[in-house]
């Protein structure tokens, strides 16, 4: 049993490549982080910004954006009692 587990970790160490170094540069880089942080920071400032730029019509902006949200749940969920089939909605 322990000379199969050995044998299998050679075998992943040989067919498995290693990342390359020094393959990207700072900037490649630091787009690589700001890609992966804006959906959460979307989330975060999003309302703020909204509040911020629309004044005291917020409250009808946010109104106006969860009614839009709905008609895209309704749609969705249309579209998936249709199209049954596994990962329908990116085919």
């Amino acid at each position: 049993m322990g000379n199969t587990l050995t044998s299998y970790e050679e075998t992943i160490k040989k067919t498995h490549a290693r990342l390359k170094t020094n393959a990207l540069n700072f900037w490649e880089v630091l787009a690589q982080v700001v890609a992966l942080i804006s959906p959460s920071m979307t989330a975060a400032w999003i309302v703020p910004l909204m509040f911020g730029t629309a004044g005291t019509a917020g409250w009808l902006c946010y109104l106006f954006g969860t009614i839009m949200l709905l008609f895209v749940a309704i749609s969705l969920n249309q579209f998936s009692k249709r199209y049954t089939s596994a990962g329908s909605m990116y085919a």
